[in-house]
């Protein structure tokens, strides 16, 4: 009979145990391994000899994705991340070895028909581990007006999520993807919503592991009320704070107010200018954008009950008509309602292995944090100041 060749991703000891249990067995044979960092690691494990490839490598090989692919990968994140990167690359049988056990290995051939046993699993039979940060977008307005703001706030009419739409968006973020390693709550001014005792709860319900943030330009922070401050540390929440000229002025104050509450904070790397983001006729090359985007795979964004996987995305779509843009169908529709019934892998490879076609509009120099795209403008703030050319080249 014929073997059916196995190739393992990780070549450590789960992946060593593993070649081992398969080559016991009557149905399966190892072909390779992957490990993108194997020599890093200077591991003596024995893998048998087989060649070890990295993953970009081995998809070099003719008929590479006609074989089996078993992760052997002990982090439950990393394994998910690796699985929807096989997905993108055309894999089609792709197996996820899980070992329950603290002090021993899981069986990974079963004994009675020599198949893969209970714990080597078809990934689609698993859950994803959403591995990177969630947006989610709960406020238009702002109180600094920035700009060139990337979320348009500055010439957004005050407006938030409301609370009966906000239970929706989590409960369907938590049908497709139950684990998340971060969801951050921005605007706008997150924290301008009147309602941001109960978003918190809300989110921190559905996701009581997850690591909560709000992004936040900091101003109101030494005014919250105690019942709100209170809520944050009940919750676990922390803060992003941007660092705009204002924000500088008072960052003693901000700190004092969340250090007073062990509210757990981070700052931005200080901003005194704007990109200049879009490219108006979109003549810009959307696979270089997307490939070298800075917040790809790093800032999904739920924006209006749909998920996105670049968080300037929505917002460009939402004033295409403000900046006279013209797009086409594919364009604005790139938005997955979260009320779909596309299982969360299947969500996940649709967001990161291929580019928007809204991608063509991105400014290159943005994307890659050329000066000369970056010191596009110097920061304001002012309503009534917008102009077109604050986001167009």
């Amino acid at each position: 009979m014929k073997k059916e060749k196995v190739v393992i991703y990780g070549a450590g000891l789960y992946g060593t145990y593993i070649c081992t249990e398969i080559n016991k067995s009557s149905h399966f044979e190892v072909f390779a391994f992957i490990d993108n960092f194997y020599y890093e690691k200077n591991t003596s494990e024995d893998n048998g000899c087989y060649p070890i490839y990295t993953e970009e490598h081995f998809f070099l090989l003719e008929g590479a994705t006609s074989y089996t692919f078993l992760v052997s990968v002990a982090d439950k994140w990393e394994c998910s991340r690796i699985v929807v990167s096989l997905v993108g690359r055309g894999a089609k049988s792709i197996y996820v070895y899980s070992n329950p056990f603290l002090h021993s290995f899981a069986p990974v051939i079963s004994d009675e028909d020599g198949e893969f046993s209970r714990y080597v699993k078809c990934y689609s039979l698993t859950v994803p581990f959403f591995n990177g940060r969630i947006q989610y977008h709960i406020v238009d307005h702002c109180n600094l007006n920035c700009r060139g703001c990337s979320s348009f706030s500055n010439i957004s009419k005050p407006g938030y999520v409301s609370l009966d739409i906000a239970q929706k968006d989590i409960h369907n973020l938590h049908k497709v993807f139950p684990y998340i390693r971060t969801i951050t709550l921005y605007g706008g001014e997150a924290l301008l919503h009147p309602n941001i005792v109960d978003i918190i709860s809300i989110v921190r319900k559905s996701f009581p592991d997850t690591t909560i943030n709000i992004f936040s330009n900091g101003i109101i922070i030494p005014q919250l009320k105690q019942s709100i401050l209170q809520s944050l540390v009940e919750n676990q929440i922390s803060f992003i704070i941007t660092q705009y000229p204002p924000t500088k002025k008072m960052l003693g104050n901000i700190m004092d107010c969340l250090e007073k509450y062990h509210i757990e904070y981070a700052f931005e790397m200080e901003t005194d200018s704007f990109f200049k983001y879009f490219i108006r006729d979109g003549s810009s090359n959307a696979y270089e954008n997307w490939r070298f985007c800075r917040v790809n795979h790093a800032c999904y964004t739920v924006y209006e009950g749909k998920i996105f996987r670049c968080p300037q995305a929505p917002h460009l779509i939402k004033e295409r008509k403000y900046l006279g843009i013209n797009m086409n169908v594919e364009d604005y529709s790139i938005g997955i309602p979260l009320n779909t019934n596309l299982c969360g892998w299947d969500i996940w490879d649709r967001l990161d292995n291929k580019p928007y076609p809204t991608c063509r509009f991105c400014n290159p120099d943005s994307i890659e944090w050329k000066c000369e795209g970056f010191l596009g403008m110097k920061w304001d703030s002012g309503r009534n100041k917008a102009q077109k050319e604050d986001w167009l080249i």
